[in-house]
């Protein structure tokens, strides 16, 4: 056994210790990679993998008929939910920009609601040619929300207040468009903090308020506020010179 690996065993680090650590990891070192957009695409659509397996469950005994494949199926939504809150939780820095116009990306939301459609036709969870189908179903899903940029109209992150907007900013003096994830009230003129964690997203991590965004130079101090042994001077040349 490697040295240190007996420590490792009996630390029996839980689900909650593990999950930072590996939040961490894709942070700092994945993100902003394509695969982050798969990691966002299980969390936005986890509540519908929770209503196919729901038409599994027997309430007349209170258990799944087919419990295993019910597991199988509901753990990456939930593992993709859990990520997507806690990498981005962690997500800090990036570029100052200036907000030139903020578009509310809610009118989109058909787009995202119309897979649910699915739910309502009969799927049987212990046929494999019914789970084949669902796994290209949401195969296809993904490339679409991919293309058609819907894939962060993700309810897990708004239950976690945070919202999905498009503007378009000015950085190192060029326009650019994206859509954002932020927690923070944004309006045209706004100077705030954009961090890249995905394809065409951007996370805004800090906004600036107006006194700092305004905030005067060193040098503008100076030349509005004279020092002491200045204003002294200032005042002995204006005096009027008394007759003797």
């Amino acid at each position: 056994m490697p040295v240190g690996a007996g420590n490792f065993i009996d630390s029996r680090l839980t689900i909650k210790q593990f999950l930072p650590w590996i939040a961490v990891y894709f942070t700092y070192s994945m993100i902003p990679r394509p695969w982050s957009a798969f990691l966002f695409f299980l969390s936005a659509y986890s509540p519908l993998l929770f209503v196919l397996i729901m038409r599994d469950y027997d309430f007349t005994v209170l258990r799944f008929n087919h419990p295993f494949i019910a597991f199988a199926v509901m753990l990456p939504g939930l593992v993709g939910a859990l990520l997507s809150i806690i990498v981005v939780r962690k997500i800090r820095g990036g570029n100052r920009v200036a907000i030139v116009s903020v578009r509310n990306r809610g009118d989109d939301l058909i787009n995202y609601a119309l897979p649910y459609l699915a739910s309502f036709f009969e799927i049987n969870i212990a046929d494999p040619h019914d789970i084949l189908a669902v796994a290209v179903f949401m195969a296809v899903l993904f490339i679409l929300s991919v293309r058609t940029r819907s894939l962060f109209l993700n309810p897990i992150l708004a239950l976690d207040g945070y919202n999905l907007l498009e503007i378009e900013f000015m950085e190192n003096g060029i326009s650019k468009t994206r859509d954002v994830l932020t927690k923070f009230d944004i309006r045209s003129g706004t100077v705030c903090r954009v961090e890249p964690i995905s394809i065409g997203l951007l996370l805004i991590t800090e906004k600036y308020d107006d006194q700092e965004r305004n905030q005067p130079t060193e040098h503008s101090e100076k030349t509005q506020k004279p020092r002491p042994e200045e204003m002294h001077r200032i005042i002995l040349v204006a005096a009027p010179s008394s007759s003797t």
